[in-house]
């Protein structure tokens, strides 16, 4: 019988050997970045994660009137940065696009739309051919009066670099930008030739595709670092059990990261599931604040008047609004301790919910605030945007207007994903019962 344990521990040998391997490497290279994004004017920031140590580096280049940042966490990432030539490179605000100015082109990523993956799509287009090959296939279309040109084919390294999704088999759409004067303009004439290009690849062969939209890797990657290492002895038999439509609502939700609006809802409609149980708790803490009242006398109608509003009764018919229902399942769910915790567990987290989050909700969340309940205040901000996502006006105002998918607002909701999650979450543990 072989030795099991012996392989075992030679295993995990040899990827300590490899980890230690790549922590001298990422240590040799990132003083190297960071003199090349210095260089090239670029903002660099070296970062180690607190809880686990993991380090990485942050850069960022121009994005229109903005700035956009990558990731980069390994040995290959920088050794790959460091092969690119950084002068007069931008990205296109609210594409995942990569804008050279020198060279006079940009260079942005085809996705499918539907449920074809990125590497399907290639393989439609170019059948058994691979990115690395030598002269790889494209196709290259230019106007009558051959001053712009279309290249589709397999992404450049450049691009590779610089983008925040997986490029192995990734299509990208390289477009001359001569003549172009702008970054606004230069989206303008991308989005117009585009979509004419992608309506008749439509109608010639039923293959609706388009532009990627960019995504917050910074964010999605700090989610990524902050998963917790797996400890198998912690694991332990099920103790407790819990209800099955709230629970599915909840895994819809985490496998929705591609789609924020919707991830955002049904984490919300998570609690939003708990409303009957939860209010009936609110009601009576109403009711008897009344009727113990000493100087409540049943038979006048100003008393009679108090007791209806205490109720509070919706268009639906139920007890309490729908803002005082989320307030009510928060209150008895988790504490204003708890959302304060979560939001301080990064400066990231804090810095947003003080100055940042006006752009989807105009309520911030001051953790450091005297006597302020947080669970108010959270509850007041998440049904504001819940009423954004699904396009119902907010005590009859609609000032905000409706979140559209792929807008920058869309962008910026990450955070208020994570707090909807987390409550989701301590939602669903102070509901569980005793496992049968």
């Amino acid at each position: 019988m072989p030795d099991v344990t012996n392989e075992t521990s030679e295993d995990f040998g040899d990827e300590e050997q490899e980890e230690l391997q790549e922590k001298e490497a990422f240590e040799s290279l990132a003083p190297k970045v960071l003199d090349a994004a210095k260089a090239a004017k670029l903002d660099a920031d070296d970062v180690t994660d607190p809880d686990f140590g993991s380090r990485y580096l942050i850069i960022s280049l121009p994005c229109g009137r903005n700035k956009r940042s990558i990731l980069l966490n390994d040995s290959a990432d920088l050794s790959n940065f460091l092969s690119v030539e950084l002068e007069g490179l931008s990205f296109l605000d609210g594409l995942e696009a990569l804008c050279d100015y020198k060279a006079g082109t940009v260079e942005v990523g085809l996705e499918p739309v539907g449920n074809l993956s990125s590497s399907s799509l290639a393989r439609h287009f170019f059948p058994s051919s691979q990115p690395d090959q030598d002269n790889p296939p494209e196709l290259i279309l230019k106007s009558d009066d051959g001053q712009h040109t279309f290249r589709i084919g397999f992404a450049s390294q450049k691009y590779r670099v610089f983008a925040t999704r997986p490029t192995y088999r990734r299509l990208t759409m390289t477009m001359s930008i001569e003549g172009l004067q702008g970054h606004d303009k230069i989206i303008s004439h991308l989005k117009t030739l585009s979509n004419s290009l992608f309506f008749q690849i439509d109608l010639l062969f039923n293959q609706p595709i388009a532009l990627s939209r960019s995504r917050d890797v910074v964010t999605i990657g700090r989610r990524a670092f902050r998963r917790r290492p797996v400890i198998l002895s912690q694991v332990e038999y099920p103790k407790h059990e819990y209800d099955e439509a709230p629970s599915s609502l909840y895994w819809y939700g985490r496998a929705a990261s591609a789609m924020p609006l919707l991830q955002f809802l049904a984490f919300y409609q998570v609690v939003e599931y708990f409303y009957p149980v939860y209010s009936k708790v609110e009601v009576n803490r109403r009711l008897k604040l009344v009727l113990n009242d000493p100087s409540f006398r049943p038979e006048r109608d100003s008393d009679i008047g108090r007791l209806v509003n205490a109720l509070s009764i919706n268009r639906s018919g139920g007890f309490l609004d729908e803002r005082s229902q989320l307030k009510a399942v928060m209150n008895e769910c988790l504490t204003s301790d708890a959302i304060r915790q979560f939001i301080e567990s990064s400066d990231e987290k804090k810095t947003f919910y003080k100055k940042d989050c006006k752009k989807i909700h105009d309520i911030n969340i001051v953790t450091d605030a005297v006597g302020q309940d947080l669970r108010i205040v959270a509850a007041e901000r998440l049904y504001g945007i819940r009423c954004r996502v699904v396009h119902t006006k907010e005590d009859g105002k609609d000032e905000l207007g409706i979140l559209l998918p792929y807008s920058k607002e869309e962008q910026s909701l990450a955070h208020d994903i994570d707090l909807m999650q987390f409550i989701a979450r301590a939602v669903l543990v102070a509901s569980g019962t005793k496992m049968h």
